[in-house]
């Protein structure tokens, strides 16, 4: 599997969404585009960019990352995928990844939501951490996806991601040393944000309601959907990193 740049195609935000609030167009460093994964069969080929304050290194192994899980989430359980399709057909439709998609596209977009989440927190310095993958494990464990999941309205994250945004200071340290999202972030950006997300997705706020269902914990379950897919990303991240650091780049990997 190969990955080049090209040309970007950004998303620009609705204006009802944000009027009046800051927001910071992502330092995307060397990478001024989007990412071309090509390889075998690739499901989906094209991704948001990826970048910020820890620059290509991280933005490379992100993309091949996404793109690998996509891949193996598509061959391994394409036919649960397909089930799960035609069981919730009446949920999934009320999405828009249902309505122009499939199944398949709710799952893909839950993997790209991941690395969205990461960007984020990342387009800034994680406070605390000396490299990029320390500032992902900690982010991962302190639940920061599955905060974010939780908290933002359906498509939002999506939306800053592919317009190449992030919200300055959405991180901040706490008394007792742990990170926590920003204030502003939390009482003025996300609230007011949503506000107008649900004025102009009523029908799918009503289907959803707030945040992502994947993002509740299910009883007797000791992670969320959110989490789980947080861990399946961070694990192949690893492996991307490592191979990056052993062949020079992120540009090949071999798709086993």
């Amino acid at each position: 599997m190969t990955m080049k740049q090209h040309a970007s195609k950004k998303d620009p935000m609705d204006p009802r969404l944000f009027t009046g609030h800051p927001l910071t167009g992502l330092n995307l460093g060397d990478f001024d585009g989007e990412a071309r994964v090509l390889g075998r069969r690739p499901v989906v080929d094209e991704f948001v960019p990826y970048g910020g304050y820890y620059g290509w290194g991280l933005a490379s192994n992100m993309v091949v990352t996404t793109a690998l899980l996509t891949y193996s989430c598509s061959r391994l359980i394409g036919d649960m995928l397909d089930h799960i399709g035609r069981e919730h057909a009446s949920l999934i439709k009320s999405t828009d990844l249902g309505r122009n998609g499939t199944s398949h596209h709710i799952f893909f977009d839950g993997i790209r939501s991941v690395g969205n989440s990461f960007t984020l927190l990342t387009a800034e310095k994680v406070p605390g951490t000396t490299d990029y993958l320390e500032a992902l494990e900690t982010l991962t464990e302190q639940r920061f996806p599955n905060k974010l999941s939780l908290m933002m309205p359906f498509g939002l994250m999506g939306r800053l991601m592919l317009g190449g945004y992030y919200v300055h200071d959405i991180l901040e340290t706490g008394e007792d040393g742990e990170l926590r999202l920003g204030k502003r972030f939390r009482d003025d950006v996300v609230a007011r944000a949503s506000e107008a997300y649900f004025k102009l997705y009523h029908g799918l706020s009503a289907a959803v309601g707030v945040g992502c269902p994947m993002g509740r914990r299910v009883p007797g379950e000791e992670k969320t959907g959110v989490e789980d897919v947080t861990d399946a990303f961070m694990h192949v991240f690893r492996i991307i990193d490592n191979e990056s650091e052993v062949k020079g780049s992120a540009s090949f990997i071999g798709l086993r």
